[in-house]
């Protein structure tokens, strides 16, 4: 009996141990590209740096490209344009102030203030949401522009109650008003345990590379042995005690280079640095896991029953009614579910920034942007979003200093981003990665096929590789591009 036992329970161990190898061989691009992005501040020490900049720079990105996505979810998911998207971000912004800080009357402002900061963004979420609900009551028999300059009516109604004389006080008008920064994201033991929670990560990345070189013949990364399989060994060979023990060598010593470069920077910062500096890794980690959370509900949600109804709505939501789906309640839903997710962004932008206003956070401008990241990125995609508020926000920032490499007044720079706008528009109709989806099959048929002998497992180190000098170029662009204007002067030199 006692032998039974003990056998059923090495069965359930080796499922839950093949249930996690599985998940990790599914997901290694996942995996890959979440551990560089949480592993970036644990690269930085107590010492203002360019890295600690830039990944404040990327918490500005990311907040961009949730809004962005809660405005897809609309437009490239539905069908429905909304110009009043601002006011979801302005009420999630707003909500996140009365929380932290005594502004309201009370006993209002005395129940907000008690509200602990995690629940803060639920309490933003969920205002977001009374608002979609109200918004898409109010403008869902209405189809178009109608219902676009309708939810901005909205919109601008909120403004403007904002900026009445009797709500300065809680709104701060065009002057604005500065937030107290939770505790928590200045906290020693918040920071350890997030340390704690990219090890973990750090420790999934190291299966996920023992896992890969025990499949590799030969541990090579390319086969370039035309029509042959990068994975032609059998299975006694993979299973031997020889490639098992390799694997897992590389993988440990992956695993300590690893901590090599990071414990460093944490020793420094428990021993040298104030409070001061631990606000940006901690609120980085927070808005990088929220991204996470939205990308996978949004995800998740687009592949379900409800989400196919939804795109069903935006191709043809008179056959929709047809087949006798209310079409009135869906959109309702996604108005609301759209809401909530630019209010976590608002919420998120407030934390961030210390400082909101009503004409940055309920103007028409974030909508407008909104719109612009998810055109340019990608209507209707995931990731598009995201990418296109990184492209934008990262154009913005940088254009004069690029245009200053080649000695043209920083002046021009909105001539030069608008190019980059007609540009993308030309060259990828569908958005950058709308464009990339429809050409990306030829492509992998041609590398495959073509090329080098690329097959899907090999994916996960491209990405890494790819997004490591993205990130890298991002980081150093001037210094970069100084040195490319350098190198084409001294060959000009050396012509009369």
């Amino acid at each position: 009996m006692v032998t039974h036992t003990n056998s059923n329970k090495n069965k359930q161990k080796q499922s839950i141990i093949t249930k996690i190898s599985d998940l990790i061989s599914a997901n290694q691009v996942s995996i890959s590209v979440i551990t560089v992005l949480y592993l970036l501040p644990l690269l930085t020490n107590s010492e203002l740096s360019p890295l600690r900049g830039f990944i404040n720079l990327l918490s500005g990105f990311m907040i961009a490209g949730i809004f962005a996505l809660s405005f897809d979810l609309q437009l490239g998911r539905t069908g429905l344009l909304n110009f009043g998207q601002a006011a979801f971000f302005g009420i999630g912004a707003y909500v996140t102030v009365w929380c932290l800080d005594p502004i309201l009357p009370s006993p209002l402002g005395d129940i907000l203030n008690l509200i602990p900061f995690p629940l803060t963004l639920v309490a933003a979420i969920f205002a977001g949401m009374v608002v979609g609900i109200v918004m898409g009551a109010t403008t869902n028999r209405m189809k178009g522009t109608a219902f676009a300059f309708i939810a901005l009516a909205i919109a601008m109604l909120v403004l403007e109650f904002m900026e009445l004389k009797e709500n300065l006080a809680i709104s701060g008008g065009e002057s604005g008003l500065s937030v107290t920064r939770p505790f928590l994201l200045t906290n020693w033991i918040v920071y350890m345990l997030m340390v704690l929670f990219v090890i973990f990560i750090l420790s999934l990345f190291v299966i996920l590379v023992v896992k890969d070189t025990r499949e590799r013949f030969a541990f090579l990364f390319l086969n370039f042995r035309p029509r042959r399989s990068a994975f032609s060994y059998s299975e006694k060979e993979r299973i031997s005690s020889t490639r098992v023990t390799t694997s897992w060598i590389i993988g440990v010593a992956v695993f300590i280079l690893l901590l090599i470069l990071v414990v460093p920077n944490i020793l420094d910062m428990y021993l040298f640095a104030t409070d001061i500096w631990f606000k940006i890794p901690i609120l980085y980690w927070l808005i990088l896991t929220s991204v996470l959370a939205v990308y996978i509900f949004v995800k998740r949600l687009t592949i379900s029953p409800f989400g196919r109804v939804l795109s069903a709505i935006a191709q043809n939501e008179d056959r929709v009614k047809a087949l006798g789906y209310n079409t009135f309640y869906y959109k309702i839903l996604s108005v609301t579910i759209s809401g909530g997710i630019g209010a976590l962004a608002g919420s998120l932008y407030t934390v961030n920034n210390i400082n909101v206003s009503t004409p940055e956070t309920f103007g028409i401008g974030q909508a407008i942007n909104a719109m612009l990241y998810t055109i340019l990125g990608g209507l209707g995609t995931l990731l598009g979003p995201f990418v296109g508020a990184v492209l934008i926000e990262f154009s913005e920032w940088r254009m004069v200093r690029f245009l200053w490499t080649f000695s043209i007044d920083g002046q021009w720079w909105l001539v030069f981003l608008g190019i980059i706008y007609i540009f993308i528009i030309l060259f990828f109709p569908y958005g950058i990665v709308g464009s990339l989806q429809l050409r990306s099959r030829s492509l992998k048929t041609r590398i495959r096929e073509g090329w080098f002998n690329i097959r899907e497992t090999d994916y996960w180190w491209l990405t890494l590789i790819s997004l490591v000098l993205i990130l890298a170029l991002m980081l150093d662009l001037e210094n970069i591009m100084k040195r490319i204007v350098e190198i084409f002067e001294q060959i000009f030199s050396l012509f009369p």
